[in-house]
C-alpha cells in the first residue's frame, strides 16, 4: 500500500510556486527579462525559433562557433545556460528511458488516442488550471485549440521518441587523473602535454585500469541532452512566459486587444487590460487562492500525471497487456521530462501505486465543473470528429464523447458529466452509439490479443506489424507539424496565442 506523502500543506505550498525556485537557471526569470522589453514578444519568439533549430541539428548547441550558439549569446546570459546541457539527476536510470520510450514507439498510435481520450480532458477536470489558457487563447475560435492539440502531441512525440533524451557522459583527463591520485597515489600521476597521463615513479598493478575504470563511473559526471530535453525546456519557457503575461500585464507594450471571433466585443480595451480582467475574474473556491500563479506547481505535477500515468492507464482500457516494470518506466521518463520542465523533485513518483495516490490527492482537490473547461472539450471532441470516418444517422457527432466518458470513468463516473457539454453527453448515452463504441473496444481488444499471441510465436511478424502501425503514427503526427504556419507554441504581438491559419 502506497503511502500519502503528498498533505494539503505540501500541495498548498506548492500551488503557490511557478518555476520551481530551487533551479537554475530558473525559467521565470528568463521570462521576465526577455519580456520585459518594448520587443518583448518578439525576442521571445525569436528565441523559441532557435530552440527549433537545435532541435533539428542538437550538435549544433555544443560547437562553441556555431551560428547558432552565437545567436543564443545575443540573450540574456541565462538563456545560454538554460537551452544548453543539463546535469542529470542521481536517480536517472537509462534502462527505464529506454523501456519506456519503447513503450510509446510500440503502441504510439493508441498512446495518441489514449492522450486525447484521456490525458487531456483530465487537465480540463482543473477549474483552476484552465482559466490560464482560457485567458490567453480565446474560444470564440475552435481552431485556437486545435493548435493546443496538435502541438501537445508534437511535444509527446519528442519527449518521448527513443532517443529524444540522451545522456552524455563526461570522461575528461581532468576526472581520471583524479582517479588516479586517489586509487594510486605512489605513482605520482601527472598530465603530459597532450592530455597523456604519465607515472613518475614505482610499478602499476594489472588490475589497475579496471579500477579506475570502476572508479571513473562513480564519479562520472552525466548531462541531459537531445530532442526531448529541448522540447521540455522549451514547453517549460513557454509556461514562464504565459505566468509573465498574465501576472504582469503592466509591464506588456501597449497593444489593442484583437477581436478574437472578428467582432469587437471586446471593443477598444487594450490588451493589457483585457489579461488583467480575464485573469482577475477567472472563478476561484477559495479566496486564499486568487493569488496563485498560472500554471504552478501543483496544476504542473497534475500535467504531468495526466501524461505518465495516464497514458498507460488508457492503453491497458483499450486491452494492451503492460508489465508494471514497463508502465513505471514510463512514469520514470516522464520524471525525467517533469525535472526538465522544472517541477519540484517531491511533487513527482515513478511508483505506480504512488502515482495513482499523487493523482486522487490532486484531483480532490482540484476536479469541478466548469463552463471553460466544457467548452474546451467541445473543441475537444471537434478535432476528434475530423479524424473520424463519416458514419449515418449522425452517428460521428454522438460517438465522440465515447472515448472520455469510457476512459474517465476508470477514475470516477462522475467526471465526464463535469467537462462534457450536456447535450453531447446525453446524445452518447443512446442505445446505438454506446453499442458501436462498444463495438470498436471489443476489436481493439482483439487486435492486442493477436498481436500478443504472433509477437510470442513469431516474432517477425509481430514486429512488422508493429512498425507499420508506428509508421502510421509517425505520418500522422508529422501532419500535425504542417498542419499551420504558424510555429509551435509562438507567441502573437498582440499577447493572445494566435488565430492558426490553414494552409
Amino acid at each position: 500500500m502506497a503511502s500519502s506523502r503528498w498533505t494539503q500543506e505540501i500541495l498548498d505550498e506548492a500551488g503557490r510556486q511557478g518555476d520551481d525556485p530551487t533551479v537554475r537557471p530558473n525559467a521565470d526569470d528568463l521570462a521576465a527579462q526577455v519580456m520585459s522589453s518594448a520587443e518583448g514578444i518578439r525576442r521571445q519568439n525569436e528565441l523559441l525559433q532557435l530552440v527549433d533549430l537545435l532541435m533539428g541539428s542538437t550538435a549544433l548547441a555544443l560547437t562553441e562557433k556555431s551560428v547558432l550558439r552565437q545567436k543564443l549569446a545575443e540573450f540574456p546570459p541565462e538563456a545560454l545556460r538554460y537551452f544548453e546541457p543539463a546535469p542529470a539527476p542521481d536517480w536517472l536510470d537509462e534502462e527505464k528511458l529506454r523501456a519506456g520510450a519503447t513503450l510509446w514507439r510500440d503502441n504510439s498510435l493508441a498512446c495518441v488516442g489514449a492522450l486525447y481520450a484521456l490525458s487531456l480532458p483530465a487537465c480540463y477536470l482543473c477549474e483552476e488550471g484552465v482559466p490560464a489558457l482560457y485567458a490567453t487563447a480565446k474560444l470564440e475560435n475552435r481552431q485556437y485549440i486545435f493548435q493546443r492539440v496538435y502541438e501537445t502531441g508534437l511535444f509527446a512525440d519528442d519527449v518521448l521518441d527513443v532517443g529524444g533524451f540522451q545522456v552524455l557522459e563526461d570522461y575528461t583527463p581532468e576526472l581520471y587523473l583524479e582517479v588516479l591520485k586517489d586509487v594510486d597515489p605512489e605513482g605520482d600521476w601527472t598530465a603530459t602535454h597532450g592530455g597523456r597521463l604519465a607515472r613518475a615513479s614505482g610499478e602499476t598493478s594489472p588490475d589497475l585500469g579496471a579500477r579506475v575504470a570502476e572508479e571513473a563511473k562513480k564519479r562520472r559526471k552525466r548531462f541531459l541532452w537531445g530532442r526531448g530535453f529541448l522540447a521540455a525546456r522549451k514547453v517549460r519557457f513557454l509556461h514562464a512566459s504565459i505566468r509573465f503575461m498574465l501576472q504582469n500585464p503592466d509591464k506588456l507594450p501597449h497593444r489593442p486587444a484583437p477581436a478574437g471571433d472578428g467582432s469587437a466585443k471586446h471593443g477598444p480595451t487594450e490588451q493589457r487590460d483585457y489579461l488583467r480582467q480575464e485573469w482577475s475574474r477567472r472563478p476561484v473556491r477559495d479566496e486564499r487562492l486568487r493569488d496563485n500563479p498560472p500554471i504552478n506547481q501543483e496544476q504542473l505535477a497534475m500535467v504531468l500525471l495526466t501524461f505518465g500515468y495516464m497514458i498507460p492507464l488508457g492503453l491497458e482500457r483499450w486491452g494492451c497487456r503492460i508489465p508494471r516494470p514497463q508502465k513505471e518506466a514510463f512514469l520514470h521518463l516522464w520524471k525525467v521530462v517533469g525535472h526538465v520542465m522544472g517541477i519540484r523533485e517531491d511533487l513527482m513518483t515513478d511508483d505506480w501505486d504512488e502515482a495513482k495516490v499523487l493523482l486522487d490527492t490532486v484531483l480532490a482537490r482540484q476536479a469541478y465543473p466548469s463552463d471553460a473547461a466544457k467548452d474546451m472539450t467541445g473543441a475537444l471532441m471537434d478535432f476528434l470528429r475530423e479524424y473520424m470516418p463519416h458514419l449515418p444517422g449522425g452517428l460521428r457527432q454522438r460517438l465522440a464523447a465515447h472515448p472520455i466518458i469510457d476512459q474517465l470513468g476508470q477514475l470516477d463516473a462522475r467526471y465526464a458529466e463535469m467537462i462534457l457539454p450536456p447535450e453531447d453527453y446525453a446524445a452518447a448515452r443512446k442505445p446505438l452509439p454506446r453499442l458501436v463504441y462498444g463495438a470498436i473496444t471489443r476489436v481493439l481488444r482483439l487486435y492486442y490479443r493477436v498481436r500478443n499471441r504472433v509477437v510470442g510465436t513469431v516474432p517477425v511478424v509481430g514486429d512488422a506489424l508493429v512498425s507499420a502501425l508506428h509508421r502510421s503514427s509517425e505520418e500522422l503526427i508529422a501532419s500535425w507539424r504542417d498542419q499551420f504556419r504558424r510555429r509551435p507554441f509562438a507567441l502573437s504581438g498582440g499577447y493572445t496565442l494566435p488565430e492558426a491559419q490553414d494552409d
